[in-house]
């Protein structure tokens, strides 16, 4: 799974705090490290478009000033007031933990798949795994951290791109 460079993801994206609630629809493109980002519907608004890389990530909304930080997780404080934590999502959604940091409590279906991990202070749960040119992939992500949790619901995949 650490293979897969890139992809066209399309799904939806829920998320729940102590200050805020909200989902959106989601159209997202990543090659390498390299992503465009399209939601639907967040924040009670119309299409937004995230862009970056490895070094830098901008929030591009109709009518409205750029938004820039050093990261997507950066970017994610200024616009939700918490972290999400991109850096790891691009390999959750590959069924796989982060391989830059420790996870534990790992826990796999009786088909091998892993469906339950820790990391970073993030509970997450996969589900949902169906076939692709890649391997199995899952189709949902919980994540909870403290009074955070989002859930990434995907509807279809393209591997690769």
């Amino acid at each position: 799974m650490l293979a897969i460079s890139g992809w066209h993801i399309k799904g939806k994206i829920g998320y729940r705090s102590d200050a805020d609630a909200g989902s959106a629809w989601l159209d997202w493109r990543q090659h390498q490290e390299q992503f465009d980002l399209h939601l639907g519907g967040p924040f009670g608004a119309g299409t937004v478009q995230l862009v970056g890389d490895e070094r830098s990530a901008i929030l591009r909304q109709a009518d409205e000033p750029e938004i820039s930080a050093h990261s997507a997780a950066d970017l994610s404080v200024k616009v939700l007031g918490w972290r999400l934590p991109v850096d790891a999502l691009v390999y959750w959604i590959r069924g796989i933990p982060a391989p830059q940091q420790s996870h534990t409590e790992a826990h796999y279906t009786p088909d091998g798949a892993l469906n339950r991990f820790e990391q970073s202070g993030w509970q997450l749960k996969l589900s949902r795994y169906r076939d692709t040119s890649a391997g199995r992939l899952p189709g949902k992500i919980i994540a909870t951290r403290d009074s955070v949790r989002f859930t990434l619901l995907i509807q279809d995949i393209q591997l690769p791109i």
